[in-house]
């Protein structure tokens, strides 16, 4: 009797046995070919019967074997141990034998599991184990109870109510009517579970929708949110935004969805009620429903912008006011023009609120846009010790 001790599911088993006289113990064909059932574990009930076949009868005697096909289609499972129970007819006397199997999954079949596997916290608790990770790549899952607006999403009841939770997070629809987009995630409103998005959906997802939030954030933003409100030159940023005057001068600001969708303009004033003026005009004003994104635009972005965008810089760093007004700087010794040095103005006299700067040309001299009343002027250049700040009277 032969049969292997396991077989992968899918493939074929096969087993033998040999029959003997008795009396004497010697090789006899049975009186008719032995038949033979199969049992799962302990079950009662054979998933397979039938009768083996003479193997090579013209140079053996008493050999019989079977082959089947070990298959979910024929009952088969894997981690299930099967019983092949074989009897057989020799000279009258009727004998038996029985041995066991185990069916096991295949390779192909076992990656297949361990890719089909839903990660979950509680049976991917080892710490850095590979489950873990893969389980952490995804900050959480779920199911759309409402549809969605044009320009966000609402994230199923569990999910947290705490505002802007889930800000700079990336949000992923993976099945359903808007499956395969994916939209950064710029201000969420915890009491409503509404998170707004970077940009207009193509295709609005709705009620049964699967999405997926993802831990990843590739934007470089100074600051976002929903306009508070908007005029022709200027956009009341949300109330997340600094509270110190000019603190986004020189920015960029970018309506991304809403009234104004599409929009990009320059910063060129910000007041501690956080209103920020821009450069130029709005061809549409923002209003309460623009998101936006506030832009940290940098010296060397600028030189990659064009002239009229590189002017309207250097007008936001030289003041936002109404007058123009030259200052000179010159050695206290010599009377000679310092050139290169830096000079700011701010209004108060601890230097912290600064609405101009800039630098001095070959005479001497920097020139800024002010509004009228008293300004601090701040004086910087390596080799020369300033008297800071001097003060002076714009009208």
């Amino acid at each position: 009797m032969g049969c292997p001790s396991q077989v992968d599911l899918g493939d074929t088993l096969v087993f033998s046995v040999t029959t003997h006289d008795p009396d004497t113990g010697v090789l006899t064909d049975a009186d008719a070919v032995p038949d033979y059932r199969i049992y799962e574990d302990e079950t009662a009930v054979a998933i397979l019967t039938g009768s083996m076949a003479t193997l090579d009868a013209g140079n053996t005697t008493g050999f019989y074997s079977e082959i089947i096909t070990c298959s979910t289609a024929n009952g088969f499972e894997v981690g299930k141990t099967y019983t092949v129970y074989i009897e057989a007819t020799v000279d009258g006397d009727m004998g038996g034998m029985a041995y066991t199997f185990k069916v096991v999954a295949t390779n192909a079949s076992l990656v297949d599991d361990i890719w089909d596997e839903v990660l979950s916290s509680g049976a991917h608790n080892t710490l850095f184990s590979a489950g873990q990770r893969l389980y952490n790549m995804t900050l959480r899952t779920g199911t759309l109870a409402d549809d969605a607006g044009t320009n966000f999403i609402t994230f199923p009841g569990p999910w947290s109510s705490v505002d802007g939770m889930y800000e700079q997070n990336i949000v992923s629809v993976v099945q359903g009517t808007g499956a395969g987009q994916t939209r950064l995630i710029v201000e969420y409103i915890g009491a409503d579970r509404k998170a707004y998005v970077d940009r207009d959906w193509d295709v609005v997802p709705l009620t049964g929708d699967i999405v997926e939030l993802l831990p990843f954030s590739g934007v470089l933003l100074a600051q976002h949110g929903i306009a508070q409100a908007g005029a022709v030159d200027s956009i009341t940023l949300a109330t997340s935004a600094l509270t110190d005057a000019s603190s986004y001068i020189g920015c960029l600001v970018f309506i991304t969805t809403g009234t104004g969708a599409g929009q990009t303009r320059l910063i060129t004033g910000y007041t501690a009620g956080r209103v920020a003026t821009v450069s130029p005009d709005w061809e549409t004003n923002p209003d309460n429903t623009s998101v936006y994104k506030v832009i940290p635009v940098g010296r060397s972005i600028v030189d990659t912008l064009g002239s009229d965008a590189i002017v309207q810089v250097a007008a936001a760093l030289s003041g936002a006011g109404a007058i123009t007004w030259s200052y000179t700087l010159t050695d206290a010794d010599t009377g000679n023009p310092i050139d290169g040095a830096s000079v700011w103005v701010t209004t108060d006299s601890a230097g912290t609120n600064v609405i101009a700067s800039g630098t001095t040309n070959d005479s001497g001299v920097v020139t800024f846009y002010l509004d009228a009343g008293l300004k601090y002027i701040w004086r910087s250049r390596s080799g020369y010790n300033f008297d800071n700040p001097d003060t002076e009277v714009i009208s």
